[in-house]
């Protein structure tokens, strides 16, 4: 936040382009615990962690990662360049829905698909802001499944028992998910007037 508000300080920007933040919290965590700063309860410290929505939300990022190495990106952009031009926008609203039910929308979804902007945007005629646009609706809409950042974040400080929460988790997933993209298609509908 520092190298933002202040972008002419070179301390700052060299501290900021050297800071890993996943070390830093451990750094921390290590500090917190050698300090007893949970007095003499570290294992009803440690039973609140979300561990099972950490895992998932981590093990679901890897393989987001594995699908863009094995070019998943390039495949997608070609079908899409293939699809007739009037489906376009409503494709790239559904899989970018489809990409963030597992991943982030403005951590993977987004730089993912808006280098295939400008692939789509020749050959179709739609405006670049539609798109990128179409882009973020389909994501933002299923960013609450369960797998999802938004969703994981929901459901691990949702403090719900284990069996409400079983039932939240598939409201979330068959639920609230399904009817974001249908809103999100509609939506998308709407701007192809528009835009």
């Amino acid at each position: 936040m520092l190298a933002t508000f202040l972008p002419e300080n070179k301390a700052i920007h060299f501290i900021n382009s050297r800071t890993d933040i996943t070390l830093l919290a451990v750094v921390f965590a290590i500090a917190a615990y050698l300090l007893k700063l949970a007095e003499d309860k570290p294992k009803e410290v440690l039973a609140r962690v979300p561990w099972n929505t950490l895992w998932l939300v981590s093990g679901v990022g890897m393989l987001i990662d594995v699908a863009v190495k094995a070019g998943t990106i390039d495949l997608l952009a070609s079908l899409i360049n293939n699809m007739p031009s009037i489906l376009v926008p409503i494709a790239v609203t559904i899989i970018a829905g489809i990409m963030s039910i597992f991943s982030s929308t403005l951590g993977v979804v987004a730089p993912l698909m808006f280098p295939m902007i400008a692939g789509i945007v020749g050959p179709t005629g739609y405006s670049a802001s539609l798109i990128a646009v179409a882009i973020i609706v389909g994501a933002q809409s299923t960013a609450l499944a369960p797998f999802s950042t938004g969703g994981s974040l929901i459901l691990g400080n949702s403090g719900l028992s284990e069996e409400v929460s079983r039932k939240f988790y598939n409201d979330l997933l068959y639920k609230a998910t399904p009817l974001g993209l249908g809103f999100a298609i509609v939506a998308t509908l709407i701007l192809m007037f528009i835009l």
